[in-house]
């Protein structure tokens, strides 16, 4: 049966776009699709730098490059020339685009999860490597679906989709090509980047919710959309409360809801027993479901949903990457490789040294390692096997390929952004309304790169240029803070009471069975003295989610031939 009858037999499916070699479907929640004056059509939010949309040229790839220059958003364009179809994806990756070819048709979709089984990849498999890559850092699940024969498009890139060259990929934008040397900085384009991106996340009619942490990330949020007259389309201010001391930033957040007129909806996070079985139901993607391991604040933000008929959800996060949150010795070998070997006697190797609380010796010493081994640091889990240590050397995600030469702290940053893309990830608050983090758009992005670390950091206090931008819009209270919320508590005692249910699901799976985990590292992991004192939440909960994915997919597919699931020692 044809593609389009077997969408159309489906009363959730509608054809959007119906031309003799180009169809596009989509559900009542699709996003918006668009003509691009006859180079193709755009689908998703998209924003113009420029009044004019540039028309028709020679090549797909010349017309990418310059809609990326001129243009930006959250979008997948699918773009025509001589030669055929071409899918380009927005350097914010905030819509997924996965690719694959069934018979003489290419597809693409923002996920699998809801297609008809016969549009899916005939061969279509558990891809071992990949999983052990996911196993290994939560970070690569955004860059790299674990199924074989289903294709992640990087964000920035075109996908040649005919002729001899289908199914190529090639990168018309990477996170490099911005960063700055800080000989020409120009700190307000940060600002201006932040003001456009949250008016068109507070875009459209429907009622929208902002999260509101207390921190400076969210605050930076929403006192920009007051700053903008934006704030009546908020419906309130959404956040989260523990009831142990060290999570509780209520105080800040009412001051922000307050100053911005907005009721707000505390969601209480009180630890309870997490299922592992729960993400079997969201494991039916292309991904891991790593991002949907909170249960209790999932369920909070629906109800908040449902109380306020909110459409959309804003939040600030992305804001401690792009604004530089890390106290981190980098920031000080990126200031030395800009200004020489006098920079380690300055005011910031001794601004450095007491916000990490070390001798200034020690802190120039570091700096000066760094600069011999620029690597990034490593994201690895401690809880891996044979198997998954072997991938843990593969590069996360294509973004951070072909970086060595960067400056530190710029390495860092972008490892950060792509570790934070983590939040775009399946939940169930996803599937209900639309979730949008503006600091993490094209436009932000291109700006704090393009910015030092040293500036975005001064003296060493972290993001405390950001701190000076917008100080005309935080509340006094949140500017001045030292402390930032602290949930570990909250999830070590959620995993420590879930312990009945997540040692079998764990120890007895096939992650531990195939040699991608330790048996050993993860029963140490779970035990109670562990996750008081040294707990490894994140890993834990990654081993988990990738643990559901396996065994979800693992009943309906085969392994990938060229990489079946064997123990590897």
């Amino acid at each position: 049966m044809a593609a389009s009858a077997l969408l159309g037999a489906r009363s959730q499916w509608t054809r959007r776009i119906a031309r003799a070699d180009l169809e596009v479907w989509g559900q009542s929640d699709a996003p918006e699709v668009a003509d691009l004056s006859g180079a193709g059509v755009v689908i998703g939010q998209i924003r113009w730098r420029t009044p004019e949309v540039p028309g028709r040229r020679e090549t797909a790839e010349a017309y990418g490059k310059q809609l990326i220059r001129q243009a930006w958003g959250s979008y997948v364009a699918l773009l025509c020339d001589r030669k055929g179809w071409c899918a380009l994806r927005d350097p914010s990756g905030h819509l997924d685009c996965l690719t694959w070819r069934r018979g003489g048709i290419w597809l693409i979709a923002s996920d699998i999860d809801e297609l008809p089984r016969e549009l899916l990849p005939s061969r279509m498999a558990l891809d071992w490597d990949a999983l052990s890559l996911c196993a290994a850092t939560g970070a690569a699940v955004i860059g790299r679906s674990p199924l074989d024969g289903v294709a992640t498009l990087t964000p920035g890139d075109l996908v040649v989709l005919a002729g001899r060259r289908a199914g190529e990929a090639q990168p018309l934008w990477r996170p490099q090509d911005h960063v700055g040397d800080g000989s020409s900085v120009d700190d307000g384009q940060l600002v201006i980047a932040v003001e456009d991106s949250v008016s068109l996340a507070l875009e459209g009619a429907e009622p929208t919710l902002v999260e509101v942490s207390g921190g400076l990330d969210s605050s930076i949020i929403a006192g920009t959309a007051g700053r903008l007259g934006l704030g009546g389309r908020v419906a309130a201010a959404l956040h989260f409360r523990s009831n142990r001391p060290e999570s509780d930033e209520s105080t800040w957040a009412n001051s922000v809801a307050t100053g911005q007129g907005w009721p707000i909806f505390v969601g209480e996070l009180s630890p309870g027993i997490f299922d592992p079985k729960n993400l079997f139901e969201l494991s039916c993607g292309a991904r891991p479901a790593i991002n949907a391991m909170d249960l209790v604040r999932d369920a909070a933000t629906v109800a908040a949903a449902q109380a306020y008929s909110a459409g959309a959800l804003v939040t600030g996060k992305g804001g401690d990457t792009v604004f530089f949150q890390p106290p981190t010795v980098d920031i000080l070998a990126d200031y030395v490789l800009a200004t020489g070997w006098r920079g380690l006697g300055g005011d910031l190797a001794q601004g450095l040294a007491r916000r990490l609380r070390r001798s200034v010796w020690s802190v120039g010493e570091e700096a000066r390692h760094r600069l011999r081994d620029r690597a990034p640091p490593s994201l690895t889990s401690p809880l891996l096997g044979p198997r998954g240590r072997a991938q843990a050397t593969t590069p996360i995600h294509p973004w951070m390929e072909g970086i060595d030469d960067l400056p530190p702290g710029k390495q860092r940053q972008i490892q950060g952004i792509v570790a934070t893309f983590n939040v775009r990830g399946v939940t169930r608050y996803a599937k209900e309304m639309a979730v949008r983090h503006p600091l993490l758009s094209q436009p932000v992005i291109e700006a704090s790169l393009g910015i030092p670390t040293w500036r975005l950091a001064p003296g060493g206090r972290e993001r405390g240029l950001a701190r000076e931008l917008f100080a005309d819009r935080v509340p006094e209270s949140v500017l001045k803070r030292r402390s930032k919320g602290e949930l570990g508590a909250y999830y070590a005692r959620t995993i420590a009471r879930s312990g009945d249910l997540l040692k079998p699901f764990l120890l007895d799976g096939v992650l531990c069975e195939a040699g991608v985990l330790d048996r050993n590292a993860v029963e140490a992991a779970l035990a109670p003295d562990t996750l008081i004192c040294h707990s490894e939440n994140p890993a834990l909960m990654s081993a988990t989610a990738v643990e559901a994915f396996a065994r979800y997919w693992q009943a309906r597919l085969p392994d990938w031939p060229a990489d079946a699931r064997r123990r590897r020692d």
